[in-house]
């Protein structure tokens, strides 16, 4: 297409739409983008919150975020470009920025009624869930043929000679 085909086709188009029109509509849709760009940070601060309450005890999660919330806690979080939620302002001994987690340890501190035991970390197994050998009961590889002969003589069969 040459560059004369291509501003008679932008002529035709700027004819067709009220430029006014265009803004506007760009103009709400930008307002839209944002609106949904807020409801997901306050979820996702939402989950946050309840996730970091049900490894602290909480009895009701819901309960904690309400607080945060009734407390203004809420309004102290941020999130990063990154996704990390930190506390505005609130650092660590480090220096470093404190999470959600910190909000949820001061609540416990304020609302020890609201909180049982902090949830622990959950043990999982790499492989089989038979119990290892203790000591001294590996057998090795001759008691395990033994044990095995024994076990056929008393099931009424005969163990074949190599020479047989």
């Amino acid at each position: 297409m040459s560059d004369g085909e291509i501003k008679e086709l932008r002529g035709k188009i700027e004819k067709l739409v009220d430029p006014e029109q265009v803004e506007k509509v760009k103009s709400e849709f930008q307002g839209q983008i944002e609106n949904l760009q807020v409801a997901r940070n306050k979820d996702k601060i939402d989950y946050e919150l309840r996730l970091a309450a049900t490894k602290a005890g909480a009895k009701d999660e819901d309960y904690i975020v309400f607080q945060a919330e009734k407390r203004g806690l809420k309004d102290t979080l941020e999130i990063t470009d990154q996704g990390q939620i930190f506390v505005k302002d609130k650092k660590d001994e480090k220096g470093n920025p404190v999470g959600v987690a910190f909000l949820v340890e001061e609540l416990r501190k304020e609302l020890p009624h609201s909180f049982g035991e902090p949830e622990k970390p959950r043990i999982t197994s790499p492989g089989s869930t038979n119990p290892p050998p203790g000591p001294g009961e590996d057998p090795t590889q001759e008691q395990k043929r033994i044990a095995a002969e024994n076990l056929a003589a008393e099931m009424g069969y005969k163990a074949k000679k190599e020479s047989d």
